[in-house]
């Protein structure tokens, strides 16, 4: 056999024992940056979704007999806008509306949204749900 038969059959088989050893670091690294741009992504998506609820609540008056309906009607369109990215079940998100008047006898409307966030992988020492919340809060205009 030559030599140059013996050299390619030990390159061939060191490159097959450094891909063995780099491909689990290399899946960990792919699925953590999975992991992490899917959490921007549905982080960004609730805070859009919450700063449409609560600029949709201070542009619509509401009367004080009747403040549930505008509390739907503003909880529909947070759950509308979140559901509009299509990467987030929009029936697990929490919202939390308050009306509060300062001391201008002006209207302020807050929203907190609060989603739970699964990652793909059980990463060891990490929760497996995370909480992602967003507070927006908006004078009323009208």
């Amino acid at each position: 056999m030559s030599n140059v038969r013996l050299i390619r059959r030990r390159t061939a088989g060191v490159a097959a024992t450094e891909f063995a050893l780099v491909l689990p670091v290399m899946l960990l690294l792919t699925f953590a940056g999975a992991d992490v741009a899917r959490v921007l992504h549905v982080h960004t998506a609730v805070s859009n979704a919450a700063r449409v609820g609560a600029e949709y609540g201070a542009l619509h008056p509401f009367s004080p007999l009747e403040p549930e309906t505008w509390e739907l009607e503003v909880a529909a369109v947070v759950r509308e806008e979140l559901s509009l990215t299509g990467a987030v079940d929009a029936d697990l998100l929490e919202i939390e509306i308050n009306t509060t008047t300062d001391a201008d006898g002006l209207y302020h409307v807050a929203l907190e949204a609060s989603y739970p966030f699964a990652t793909v992988v059980g990463w060891p020492g990490l929760p497996s749900t995370i909480p992602l919340r967003e507070y927006v809060e908006f004078r009323r205009l009208r």
